[in-house]
């Protein structure tokens, strides 16, 4: 394992592009929100209220009129159906049993924040069920300049739902479409009970044109195999945080979920370490799933674990790389969770979502001078906003990792992201 400090990049407050040894985590910059961003003033702010009519136009963009504003909730007029409406948090897409098939749809125009050149931006979206009394569900869909990115189906009492991160290289003027469609689960279009949260938020992210995709936490992860541990760079484990402190450096105190069956179990779904008996007869929550998770509290037996997510840089994996991770609360209840990244034991970023925040967090750092054998690791830590109790603390988590280009070229583009970050007149 490559023992040399490594070069993080960071933005300092200032605005001034720095080059560190030290361990910085990169916050991407706020751009816009659909919820606090919300209003009755079509354009304001970049966002724009419609429908896309699917039965006669396909996801041609059609604006509300400026008249169907009732104060609270952008709304077809002369009551329903159609049921097409769009408010703060959500909306109301039109189905096939009301007429033709509206989705209800937000729409951004990507702002000036460059000086008229693209930049990058995150674009984290999520869609929930507001009425969860049933129905065939909904569907969440993004488009950009009218091309579909990304979509994803909830059922009709899903009122966890789906969040979603899109990396985008955008131009001044180009539209982001968030739909909300009537398209359930049984690929039926019908409305009932189709009122939804739905909306995004999007961060100024990196301006590297050629990113390139070397692992994504969700994507990989092993189903199906007898032993999971490593495929595809990444395993699976924990840190014992009250018996081992924290982490040492090297990530030597990482201990993987065995694979044996005798002390916990790898169903093709996810890492439980529930059979682990504490002195007093309990056992700890700490699991690991697709991109749920679960880390154990000082409350459960009193040992603290962190839930582990633990990429090994492999041969052929390129020397510098953008590693991106995410947190939000699944069960939205409790004091919340925290997530540490770490290279090899030492952290690089931290961040911490509060027990109801079904939204949370999207942040970046970049590596130099990586090797194979550098690990990289992705924690949830059941230290919340007030304590390290893991009341109601399943999370979802995860983490991808992207190639970036030459120290050099990454400086000055960074250079050019410090401009976009500090240029920004809200939030």
């Amino acid at each position: 394992m490559n023992k040399t400090p490594h070069l993080i990049l960071a933005l300092t407050a200032c605005g001034a592009l720095s080059a560190s040894a030290q361990n910085i985590g990169v916050r991407t910059g706020a751009a816009a929100n659909s919820q606090t961003e919300f209003s009755g003033t079509q354009g304001q702010d970049g966002w724009t209220y419609g429908y896309f009519n699917n039965s006669q136009s396909g996801v041609d963009f059609i604006p509300f009129d400026d008249s169907w504003y009732n104060g609270t909730v952008w709304d077809w007029p002369a009551g329903n159906p159609p049921w097409t409406e769009v408010n703060a948090n959500g909306g109301h897409p039109n189905g096939d049993n009301n007429g033709d098939i509206h989705s209800a749809v937000r729409r951004y125009t990507v702002e000036d924040l460059n000086g008229g050149q693209p930049y990058g931006i995150a674009a984290d979206w999520w869609i929930s069920k507001a009425n969860t009394g049933g129905g065939n569900g909904v569907t969440g869909e993004v488009y950009h300049n009218g091309t579909l990115v990304n979509a994803s189906t909830i059922g009709g009492t899903d009122g966890l739902g789906a969040s979603n991160a899109n990396f985008l290289m955008v131009n001044p003027g180009d539209t982001l479409d968030f739909a909300l469609t009537p398209q359930g689960t049984d690929l039926g279009f019908s409305d009932g009970s189709d009122g939804s949260n739905f909306g995004a938020r999007i961060q100024t992210a990196n301006l590297w044109n050629n990113l390139g995709a070397v692992a994504d936490s969700r994507l990989d992860f092993p189903t199906g195999l007898s032993d999971p541990q490593g495929a595809n760079g990444w395993s699976y484990g924990y840190y014992d945080i009250t018996n081992n402190g924290a982490p040492d450096p090297g990530g030597t105190d990482f201990i993987p979920f065995p694979t044996d069956g005798t002390t916990t179990r790898s169903t093709g779904n996810w890492w439980d370490g529930s059979t682990f008996d504490y002195p007093d007869g309990s056992v700890p929550w700490t699991f690991l799933g697709t991109e749920s998770g679960h880390p154990n509290g000082t409350n459960s037996g009193g040992t603290e674990e962190w839930a582990v997510r633990r990429y090994e840089v492999q041969a052929g994996d390129p020397g510098a790389m953008l590693v991106e991770w995410d947190l939000r609360a699944e069960n939205l209840n409790g004091d919340g969770t925290s997530i540490f990244v770490l290279l090899n034991g030492e952290q690089i970023g931290a961040d911490t979502v509060g027990g109801n925040d079904g939204i949370g967090i999207h942040n970046s750092a970049v590596l130099l001078g990586l090797s194979p054998g550098d690990v990289i690791d992705i924690a949830l830590s059941p230290q919340g906003l007030t304590d390290s109790a893991d009341g109601s603390d399943g999370s979802r988590f995860g983490a991808r990792l992207y190639a970036v280009p030459e120290p050099s070229r990454a400086l000055l583009l960074l250079g050019g992201m410090a401009f976009a970050l500090f240029q920004r007149r809200r939030r």
